[in-house]
């Protein structure tokens, strides 16, 4: 009796995850990635900086970064997504709603800040050239 029981809780205990498991494999999982969109969006703006020796500011939706080779940041309607033109290249990045870019302000030659709103949050970030 007493060996009985105690398979019952260990075999119990090895099939509760299961229910849990097949939930999440039942969702969307836009949440994730969404948040990946973020993190990517955010490392290609790194990069595209880092790159740069100075930024020209166009307006409230485009930069400029001046260094090896241009590269304009172009802001989406409402902010929603972003636009890298590089010369042989072009990307977009969606970031599916997590993120939205305020206007980009222009700081001085080398650093441009805009709001970025991160589920209702509003996180003030600055961009500056170079390593």
């Amino acid at each position: 009796m007493i060996v009985i029981a105690v398979l019952a809780i260990a075999l119990q205990g090895l099939f509760a995850p299961i229910p849990q498991l097949l939930g999440w494999l039942k969702t969307d999982h836009r949440e994730y990635l969404a948040q990946e969109a973020v993190t990517t969006g955010f490392t290609v703006l790194h990069q595209a900086f880092r790159r740069a020796r100075q930024v020209r500011w166009v307006s409230t939706d485009e930069v400029i970064c001046l260094g090896e080779g241009e590269t304009r940041l172009r802001r989406g309607p409402g902010g929603k997504t972003l636009e890298l033109v590089r010369p042989g290249g072009r990307v977009c990045l969606d970031f599916l709603g997590a993120a939205v870019f305020g206007p980009f302000q222009l700081v001085d030659d080398h650093t441009v800040w805009g709001p970025v709103f991160l589920d209702g949050a509003k996180i003030p970030m600055f961009w500056r050239c170079g390593p």
